[in-house]
């Protein structure tokens, strides 16, 4: 977009050429996708971390919350999954990408409901959501948002690519806060200075937590579903 577009926009000189500038930028530098990062190691270097796996990543600590099996919205959700299964039959190793999917969204939607119940809070999920920044751009499968704050972005993996996952999660998770943090600037808002990430098989879940220059997960070994 131009100067001009900007300004048609309603925004004033200053903040027109800041944004056209930084426009162009991002248009003319080249930018690496995500799917282009395979090697967790290669990500790993930049948070001093040295392994191929995911090992020498730190522990956070995971705040849970027990569900009832009568919460609504997990019956729901049971009932879903129950009735894709006729007809799917269980998950396997090999399972297609749309398959794993749709257990994926289900679970997503469902936590997106309980959290809000219990937090009080209007929480969006954006599927195929457009990244771009400086360095690394491309489309995260679910991108999870509080308001217009990003809070957590999805890779979905199947379980012989899950290191792959891992790398292009961090990445994502990097140019996500890049995302958040512009924004903030121009609202004058200084909330959400972390993101969480997910890697999933559908099966299995991994849990990230990325804050600048730090990453960490939620434990050594996933959560499993069994399906």
């Amino acid at each position: 977009m131009s100067k001009e577009d900007f300004m048609q926009a309603g925004l004033e000189m200053g903040p027109s050429m800041k944004l056209a500038k930084e426009a162009k930028t991002l248009k003319e530098k080249p930018k690496r996708a995500f799917s282009s990062y395979k090697s967790l190691k290669e990500v790993l270097k930049n948070y001093g971390l040295e392994s191929e796996g995911t090992d020498t990543i730190p522990i956070f600590s995971l705040q849970t919350h027990e569900i009832q099996d009568t919460d609504k919205h997990f019956e729901h959700c049971m009932d879903n999954i129950l009735f894709r299964m006729k007809h799917y039959g269980s998950l396997v190793l090999d399972s297609l990408e749309s398959m794993r999917n749709e257990y994926v969204s289900t679970i997503l939607h469902t936590s997106l409901h309980i959290a809000g119940d219990l937090t009080k809070k209007e929480f969006s999920m954006r599927p195929e959501f457009e990244i771009i920044r400086e360095e690394s751009s491309g489309r995260v499968d679910y991108a999870i948002k509080e308001a217009e704050n990003l809070i957590c972005v999805t890779e979905d993996k199947v379980q012989r690519s899950i290191l792959e996952g891992f790398a292009q999660n961090i990445k994502q998770l990097e140019s996500s806060y890049e995302t958040n943090k512009r924004k903030r600037k121009r609202d004058g808002d200084d909330d959400f200075d972390y993101l969480y990430g997910i890697i999933t098989s559908a099966r299995d879940w991994h849990f990230l937590l990325y804050s600048p220059g730090e990453i960490s997960q939620a434990s050594e070994v996933p959560v499993t579903i069994e399906f």
